[in-house]
């Protein structure tokens, strides 16, 4: 064999071991940016299933409220407010002053903000109901009515303690 074909046969041996190293390499690439697009697809699903519908996180803390034992208003506003309603009541019917014990206010205090978490979930039930994402006051008097009680507002309002 001529010295001229020996270089052919062996540039076309390099080419072919090139060609097959390049594929190898471009196989690899491939499968490197599956995994990537892979796992960029995968961050892209999380993100989309991430995204709450409107209004989900208000009834996410309302249920935390609600599992938690923990007191939302603070203890001592709360017992100058059932100590001056007792007052008012026991002024009215001719009682002489009540006294509380510090569990009974506990107790009175848990019930009372587990009724008030429990309005405000209705609450932001009807304004889901009414397509909006701002809970007004016709939502509270509406959950109010359908529980039973006639313009709760109002009579907050009325409440005069002093």
């Amino acid at each position: 064999m001529p010295s001229f074909m020996h270089s052919l046969f062996n540039s076309d041996e390099k080419s072919i071991i090139a060609e097959k190293s390049k594929e190898e390499s471009k196989k690899s690439e491939r499968k490197r940016d599956e995994r990537i697009s892979g796992i960029q697809v995968q961050k892209a699903r999380d993100k989309l299933q991430k995204r709450n519908k409107p209004m989900s996180k208000v009834l996410q803390e309302i249920r935390q409220l609600q599992t938690s034992g923990v007191l939302v208003c603070r203890r001592a506003g709360f017992q100058r407010f059932v100590r001056q309603a007792g007052i008012k009541v026991s002024d009215e019917l001719g009682f002489k002053e009540f006294r509380y014990s510090s569990k009974s206010l506990e107790c009175l205090q848990t019930l009372t903000e587990q009724y008030m978490v429990d309005l405000f979930e209705d609450s932001v039930q009807c304004t889901f109901h009414a397509k909006r994402v701002t809970l007004m006051a016709k939502d509270l008097n509406l959950t109010a009515r359908i529980r039973g009680i006639e313009q709760p507002l109002q009579e907050i309002r009325n409440l005069k303690l002093n």
